[in-house]
């Protein structure tokens, strides 16, 4: 009965009703409810009682607090679905689209956002084919061929694609153009999928198109100041829309270039105010001189200019990459009044730029080393062996030997410059295992004070916090080597080496502002010295491969360089900060695992016991082969030899009950050495096989030697190191089920 009345608004109910107080007191309630600002005065009269009264006592001790306690009750449920709201609002505004896809190419994430722009619902996507459900066809209409396709080829071949000439379709069957970043997903070094991320285009091809459009307009309404009044008045309403609306800095000088008008977005830009920016020049906004003066002379003579690139200065006196688009406002008599124009930042493209062309740096390093590795460590194998062989044949006071070991320590320089490139390019093998990175930094403590000298001073600060990371032990050591090397160089007078450890964590905020990083903990380690400092402009560079400063022959440049790959190559990351005369910090993030920490096992066990066993020895190099026959037959083993994989398998067949043990180069000619061991394992499947490879450690993973089991030995090999594991997976019993992974990554020593 009051439901219907709820919309009318009363100033005094009387009410009749021939019932009991308690009645009356639900009807009060009632009435309540409906008219929640309670500033309906009610009064209730029941024809049942022998008097009509009303109820003072009733409303002011039992209904005036249910009042209140109601009002509560409404303010807190508006206050939960306001904030279920905003929840809401906070998820639909993640603008970005992102697709996660696995080698096949089928779908296995998606966020609202792409669905929202997709049209698909969850259900739909999840499972299709990537390409055959949104990337099919190419602007034309045509069929895209999936081997033609960007995310395809990041899939097959792990790189990283982006641009924004693609296109995807809806389920509509309507396109819309987009911008799009495709990145592997890598892990235990395989590619196991692909990230999509993509925007829509649409509305930022529009806002560019409507910017032309305006910017032409404005032009319109500079030539055409003496018209009437009405249409001034509506030009400028227009203008005025474009000017506050714009996302890049619009503004108006006169001809002596002093500032008359320009909109919010440039005020936020340079952080002057309104009063303070139209008392400066033009002139003033420009980091240096010369730019204002190029940019003036170039818009005075073609009457504007385009996309001028230049670095500006914030209030703050922050630096900023811009481009600037002007032109000159001019009368009827060719006088030049003003200019007029617009100035877009670009600081956040230039570091991508930049972070692009470094990656490009170290891509280039790494062909390089990927392409020299194979032939250089199988010449160097050679070298290397040979020369110990001649260094055991001489006697100890032969004058020759002085020269075996010369020729012996620059071949260990060339090998230790072999994996520096590839430790830089991320081509270097590893053996990652759960450390402690405060036990590591204790571990090494000693070496470090014996490498910077007596007149620098260590300290170390090691938080108390579990610092667990995967890593390989002895790159990390490296890493700290370096480093302190680089202190030592850079305090000759004596100084202050301080190693700390701390425990970070990296969230959103955190990776906005600093722009890198992913979430999660990390373990931090700086590094800190109280010497030279290093200079900006060199520090730009200090990380790329070759760059030193040092005298000639006193240094490679690839210290740090091979810092910033290992770094990288354990999922970390590295930042240094300096001031000239003041010192410089290295600070190192590694990401955290929760793991038990693994004890290491002394694996350089100096002997070199021989056999009589027999050995097929497959090697398509003729010196390495002849080396390590020599070598081994020295050491009283039997040797048969193999010129490339498809001889060695005849051999086997032959011979397959003679031979106890396989030695075999990854690479060959006919067939590698893992296709001859799969075959060979057919006919004997107790076989015992070592690998050799002075490939880099992408061309071998591809060939599947990188797997449980499987014993690896890489070039340069030294005699000692051969005799070694040959000795060893020979006295190995044999298991059926499973055997120990072993990878040697000893250079000589």
């Amino acid at each position: 009965m009051i439901r219907p009345l709820a919309h009318l608004e009363f100033k005094l109910a009387l009410i009749i009703i021939a019932s009991t107080a308690l009645t009356n007191i639900l009807v009060f309630f009632s009435l309540s409810y409906f008219y929640n600002s309670f500033t309906l005065e009610v009064i209730i009269l029941s024809i049942l009682s022998t008097f009509a009264f009303i109820f003072p006592g009733v409303y002011f001790f039992i209904c005036k607090p249910l009042k209140a306690n109601l009002i509560r009750y409404k303010q807190t449920e508006i206050s939960l679905e306001r904030l279920m709201r905003q929840n809401e609002l906070i998820l639909e505004a993640a603008g970005e689209g992102i697709i996660g896809i696995n080698c096949e190419g089928l779908i296995i994430f998606v966020n609202p956002s792409a669905l929202k722009m997709l049209g698909y619902s969850l259900e739909e996507l999840i499972g299709e084919n990537h390409h055959e459900k949104i990337h099919y066809l190419n602007q034309n209409g045509q069929k895209y061929e999936e081997e033609h396709c960007p995310v395809f080829k990041t899939c097959k071949y792990g790189t990283t694609n982006k641009g924004q000439d693609e296109i995807f379709w809806r389920k509509d069957g309507s396109s819309f153009p987009i911008e799009y970043m495709s990145t592997p997903m890598i892990e235990n070094g395989q590619i196991i999928g692909a990230v999509v991320t993509f925007r829509d285009l649409t509305e930022r091809k529009k806002e560019l198109q409507e910017i032309e459009e305006k910017l032409a307009h404005l032009e319109y309404l500079w030539s055409n100041l003496k018209k009437a009044e009405e249409a001034q008045k509506e030009s400028e309403k227009r203008y005025r829309n474009f000017f506050n609306e714009s996302r890049d800095s619009v503004f108006m000088t006169s001809a002596l270039w002093k500032f008359t008008d320009i909109n919010q977005s440039a005020i936020e830009l340079f952080e002057y105010d309104a009063n303070e920016i139209f008392r400066l020049h033009f002139k003033e906004l420009f980091m240096n001189t010369d730019d204002f003066l190029n940019f003036e002379q170039v818009i005075k003579k073609y009457s504007s200019v385009k996309d001028f690139e230049a670095k500006l200065i914030k209030k703050s006196g922050l630096e900023i990459d811009c481009l600037i688009t002007a032109s000159t406002q001019i009368d009827d008599e060719g006088n030049i009044l003003g200019y007029y124009g617009m100035i877009h930042d670009i600081t956040d493209r230039k570091k991508l730029e930049q972070q692009l062309l470094q990656a490009q740096k170290m891509e280039a390093v790494g062909r390089l080393a990927g392409g020299v590795a194979h032939d250089f460590n199988n010449i160097l194998t050679a070298i290397i062996g040979y020369g110990k062989l001649l260094k055991e044949e001489m006697e100890p006071d032969n004058p020759l030997q002085n020269y075996t070991t010369q020729i012996l320590n620059s071949a260990e320089r060339a090998a230790n410059l072999t994996r520096a490139l590839l430790t830089f390019s991320r081509k270097q093998i590893i053996s990652p295992k759960p450390v402690n990175i405060n036990d590591l930094i204790n571990g090494i403590t000693r070496l470090l004070n014996r490498l910077i000298g007596e007149d620098i001073e260590l300290i170390t600060y090691l938080s108390e916090k579990d610092l667990t990371i995967m890593a390989d032990s002895t790159q990390i050591e490296q890493v700290l080597m370096n480093l302190a090397t680089n202190a030592r160089d850079a305090m000759p007078d004596g100084g202050t080496l301080i190693i700390k450890t701390d425990l970070v964590v990296f969230d959103a905020e955190y990776i906005k502002v600093h722009g890198y990083g992913k979430p999660g903990g990390f373990a931090l380690i700086s590094v800190e010295d109280t010497g030279s400092g290093i200079d900006e402009k060199i520090k730009e560079r200090i990380f790329e491969p070759f760059f030193t400063t040092k005298e000639i022959g006193k240094g490679t440049g690839l210290g740090l360089a091979m810092v910033y790959g290992i770094i990288r190559q354990h999922d970390g990351y590295i930042n240094v900060y300096s001031v000239k005369d003041k010192g410089t910090t290295f600070k190192i993030y590694l990401p955290l695992i929760k793991s038990v920490v693994e004890e290491n096992e002394d694996v350089d066990k100096h002997y070199t016991e021989g056999g009589s066993e027999t050995i097929l020895l497959a090697e398509d190099d003729t010196l390495v082969r002849t080396l390590c026959k020599k070598v081994l037959e020295k050491a009283g083993y039997y040797i048969i030899e193999a010129l490339d994989g498809e001889d060695a398998l005849n051999i086997f067949k032959e011979r397959s009950k003679d031979i106890q043990l396989l030695l075999l180069d990854v690479i060959m000619p006919k067939k590698n050495g893992r296709e001859c061991y799969d075959e060979m394992k057919k006919i004997r499947p107790d076989i015992k096989v070592v690998f050799m490879s002075g490939y880099t450690a992408d061309i071998i993973h591809k060939k599947g030697i990188i797997e449980e089991g499987i014993e690896l030995l890489l070039k340069p090999i030294s005699p000692n190191i051969l005799l070694r594991k040959v000795r060893e997976v020979l006295d190995r019993k044999s298991e059926s089920t499973k055997t120990i992974a072993f990878l040697d990554t000893n250079f000589i020593k």
